[in-house]
């Protein structure tokens, strides 16, 4: 599953406009899994997510170009882009894809 993280920009943060993006992106079959004050959060299919989205390379972010040890880096994966679909551009600041969850052994105590 694709965890999506989306920003909204000031239109975007009306009870109408959560509606539209939230109508949008369940048409195709994206699951809205929650939402704030300023985002909203949906996971998808890689499937479902090039349907709405673009195409299916941009859903798993790839390894980073930077250096290992580069201060401040949030991860070892580069942000894939993501076009906004035109409709939506007005109500979405940024939408983002969480890299894949890395699993540290079983930490069991």
């Amino acid at each position: 599953m694709i965890k999506l993280s989306i920003s909204l920009s000031d239109q975007g943060k009306t009870a109408l406009a959560r509606q539209e993006i939230t109508d949008y992106l369940t048409q195709f079959g994206m699951e809205q899994t929650g939402s704030g004050m300023v985002t909203l959060s949906f996971v998808a299919t890689e499937d479902t997510f090039a349907k709405a989205l673009g195409g299916a390379d941009t859903a798993n972010p790839g390894p980073s170009t930077r250096p290992d040890r580069t201060v401040g880096a949030s991860g070892p994966y580069d942000e894939p882009a993501i076009t906004i679909p035109r409709q939506l551009e007005p109500l979405i600041d940024h939408i983002s894809v969480s890299p894949p969850a890395r699993h540290f052994g079983d930490n069991k105590r």
